[in-house]
């Protein structure tokens, strides 16, 4: 690591909402607190917190063309998601806010933070989303152009 990236790594991110600030995911204990509103937002078992941990990690070896950043408010992690680039494309992904700090404008603050970071390599950005995000997404300029159904299938004789 250069010593540009690491006066980067240290630069925080404010955004207008009083308490939250967005930053870059670049350590492990911050790739933790990430994995942690992760867990959380999505409801997932903390059962897989360390292959959550190492599948996450990987990623982050793709150097700028995946990363991560959190969303803390008054220090504590409150938002999760991540920038990923690919042909001029950039997109958002696996953005979830924790539970508990929801409803208080936390997730509109850090998508305008991390495509603020999105217009500096990419002209266009796209991203995947529920229904429970729109609104924010909508807020800060996003506009549906698809909505597609999802499918499951289930062995239901163990074959």
């Amino acid at each position: 690591m250069d010593r540009n990236d690491s006066a980067h790594s240290r630069k925080r991110i404010h955004t207008g909402v009083e308490g939250f600030q967005c930053k870059r995911v670049r350590t492990e204990a911050e790739l933790k607190e990430w994995i942690t509103v992760y867990i959380d937002g999505y409801q997932k078992p903390k059962e897989y917190q360390a292959d959550f941990l190492e599948r996450f990690r990987e990623l982050m070896q793709h150097g700028d063309q995946y990363q991560l950043y959190l969303g803390l408010y008054h220090n504590q992690p409150a938002v999760a998601g991540s920038l990923f680039f690919y042909d001029g494309t950039a997109g958002l992904y696996c953005i979830t806010t924790a539970r508990h700090m929801r409803r208080k404008g936390l997730a509109t603050a850090y998508l305008k933070e991390v495509l603020t970071e999105a217009k500096k390599q990419a002209d266009t950005c796209i991203l995947h989303a529920t229904s429970a995000g729109k609104p924010a997404y909508e807020k800060i300029g996003f506009t549906a152009v698809n909505e597609f159904d999802v499918y499951r299938w289930r062995n239901r004789d163990g074959t």
